[in-house]
């Protein structure tokens, strides 16, 4: 019976601080969620373009609770690099886009 190899702690740093990423990019998601639903009755302009930013942010948040849970899991298993996923930061940069558009506009 053998042990998994160890990691080096550079490694699992990376690790942790992706972790962290994913999950600062959830939450900062998650607010903008809630501030696009507190807007979306007194907006002027186009209000699908505030719904496509809430959406956008959902998708944002639920991608990156998905990454940041499979760092987390292999980490705390000693697995390995389960790898960077791209989806939340195509996402994010998709978020910010719109809501530039949105509270730019105000």
């Amino acid at each position: 019976m053998s042990l998994p190899p160890e990691t080096p702690n550079i490694d699992r740093f990376r690790g942790w601080a992706l972790t962290a990423l994913y999950g600062s990019m959830t939450l900062f998601s998650l607010l903008l969620v809630a501030t696009t639903y507190m807007i979306y009755p007194s907006y002027q302009g186009d209000s699908m373009m505030v719904l496509g930013t809430g959406l956008l942010g959902l998708a944002t948040a639920i991608f990156s609770l998905r990454s940041m849970l499979a760092f987390v899991s292999a980490l705390r298993a000693r697995d390995g690099d389960p790898g960077v996923a791209f989806m939340p930061f195509v996402f994010m940069t998709l978020t910010v886009l719109a809501a530039s558009q949105v509270f730019g506009s105000m």
